[in-house]
């Protein structure tokens, strides 16, 4: 069996050789929707380029035995280019809350209170790329300074816009004041960070394409029971408001953002449900032992005695409420 995840879509490549050569089983893990977000951030423009990448796509999506999308809109998508009954599953990220119970050692929090020191705040720790939109998160950071709230913003990471983020940060005046910018850490490190943390925030670029990603941050808040705030619609932003997890804000952020994300913050009781929930919500449908049984329903030995039907049966896929309405 060979398991290929995009991106990039070139992963497709040897798995296909290998089905070929091998007979070997392929599954194809759908976590990004290339080539659709380059066109539509405008990376890829050159008319043939873009036929090509379309064509290996539906080859990939062809060839596949078995496809997993990280996100329902992903899952819809692979459908409208398979045109077929071949199934598509849903498997989201995993929020691996026992790799984040280890927070709760004492010698992690005191390690985590040495190295973190800064009290009070909001983290992000992923990609500063061109799609994460991060110019969002030293706007948050000021926005909150003005209304005199002592909270500030985390962020951890690398990226292209790097040194972008922190130059715009610096311009606001807010850069190690009530903005820090952290150089990536270790995975085995992220818990003692989200632990002295009051929120986990995810951001992105305002584009359409881009609210189906399946950020690896999202499920990492979730697993370390903090209340989430995210500045992008789609099925993560039904997810956080069905369940009461957080904040879904604006895009660029307004006035009324900053009001309601004051408010939120400043309301330890809301905040104190929004980690209840969140932790909730990670047990019961994120865990990585739901991901290991939505997988192995993908591995089984593929078959077309009418099996493809009952793998497209939501109970089949992701539990979750929300995931299943979107689905359908």
């Amino acid at each position: 069996m060979v398991y290929a995840s995009s991106t990039p879509l070139l992963v497709g490549i040897p798995a296909a050789v290998s089905k070929t050569l091998l007979k070997s089983r392929m599954i194809f893990e759908v976590r990004d929707l290339w080539p659709d977000v380059p066109i539509a951030l405008g990376f890829l423009r050159n008319r043939p380029m873009k036929w090509i990448a379309h064509w290996l796509e539906s080859y990939f999506y062809r060839r596949a035995d078995s496809i997993f999308g990280l996100s329902p809109d992903m899952v819809h998508h692979v459908n409208r280019s398979l045109k077929s009954t071949k199934p598509v599953h849903l498997l989201p990220n995993i929020s691996d809350f026992e790799f984040f119970a280890q927070a709760s050692k004492p010698t992690t929090e005191e390690r985590a209170q040495r190295e973190y020191p800064i009290s009070n705040f909001i983290v992000y720790t992923g990609s500063f790329g061109h799609t994460n939109g991060t110019d969002y998160l030293p706007s948050v950071a000021k926005g909150l300074a003005e209304k005199g709230l002592n909270t500030s913003v985390v962020a951890v990471g690398q990226g292209s816009h790097f040194e972008k983020t922190r130059a715009f940060a610096q311009e606001l005046g807010v850069l190690g004041v009530s903005y820090f910018q952290l150089d990536p850490i270790a995975a085995k490190d992220v818990p003692a960070l989200l632990a002295r943390a009051d929120a986990m925030i995810s951001v992105f670029a305002g584009f359409r394409c881009l609210e189906m990603n399946g950020a690896n941050k999202f499920f990492d808040g979730l697993a370390a029971g903090l209340p989430i705030i995210i500045n992008y619609g789609g099925w993560q932003s039904a997810v956080v408001r069905d369940n009461n997890l957080g904040l879904v804000l604006g895009n660029p952020l307004t006035e009324d953002d900053l009001v309601t994300l004051t408010e939120f913050l400043k309301n330890q009781r809301a905040s104190a449900h929004a980690r209840s929930a969140a932790g909730k919500v990670a047990r019961s449908y994120f865990s990585r032992q739901r991901f290991e049984e939505h997988l192995q329903v993908a591995i089984e030995p593929y078959r077309r005695s009418g099996k493809e039907s009952l793998l497209k049966k939501p109970a089949q896929l992701c539990s979750h409420p929300t995931c299943r309405d979107f689905l359908q």
